[in-house]
């Protein structure tokens, strides 16, 4: 007789779960999981196949502009009215009568005392403005109306600069006495003095201003995505 094989143990499968009833909590719930998976699927497809990634520009087109027209209107007020200033250039460069017109007319009218007398600190700063701001001024304009990124650094620098020598300026008028007949430094009132810090003030402003808008923005021109 041939000896029958020994039965083998059946291998017992773990029991089934329970299925889920249709319009249980349970059923509802991984549904609705399912669906908001399959909705953040197709919204990050459609992102990625248009390339479209939300970014707040810190300088907009009006801002571009407004910036443009700033350095481009810079160049002839530092040519025919702060080059007047300096007294190199008054002994090499034969100015027209119009500048030296203008300039008397702006320390009388406005009582500004430092372009009257044009003391050794401000002289430097004219200096600065010839050499340095005036050269940028161009580079500048070029930059913006290219849309040109490498500009960011030098941006921030000018605006740095310019907004320093500022201080020291409105310091001087905002300090200054009133009616006092012998300093030469004063004011014949309270209104002269305001007029004149808020004819120097904007300035300060628009270098503080393209200062912090080209810190903030790493890229302050961002290149379009051409789409493959």
């Amino acid at each position: 007789r041939t000896a029958a094989a020994p039965a083998r143990p059946s291998a017992r499968l773990p029991p089934l779960a329970p299925p889920l009833l249709l319009g249980s909590p349970a059923s509802e719930s991984s549904v609705a999981a399912a669906e908001v998976q399959s909705r953040t699927a197709v919204l990050f497809v459609l992102a990625r196949d248009t390339a479209i990634v939300p970014r707040r520009m810190a300088l907009s087109e009006p801002m571009r502009w407004f910036f443009f027209a700033y350095f481009m209107i810079h160049i002839p007020i530092t040519i025919c009215i702060d080059s007047f200033m300096f007294p190199i250039l008054q002994q090499l460069v034969d100015f027209p009568e119009q500048c030296r017109q203008l300039t008397i007319f702006h320390f009388t009218t406005n009582e500004d005392f430092l372009v009257r007398d044009t003391p050794l600190w401000l002289k430097s700063f004219i200096a600065a403005e010839l050499f340095y701001q005036l050269p940028f001024f161009f580079i500048a304009a070029h930059a913006l109306f290219w849309r040109n990124n490498w500009i960011r650094i030098p941006m921030v620098i000018y605006g740095a600069h310019v907004a320093t020598t500022m201080i020291p300026i409105l310091t001087e008028f905002i300090m200054a006495p009133i009616n006092d007949i012998e300093a030469d430094d004063s004011f014949s009132s309270e209104e002269k003095r305001w007029a004149l810090v808020q004819i120097y003030s904007p300035w300060l402003v628009i270098a503080l201003l393209l200062m912090v808008t080209f810190a903030v923005d790493p890229e302050p021109f961002p290149k379009k995505v051409k789409r493959s």
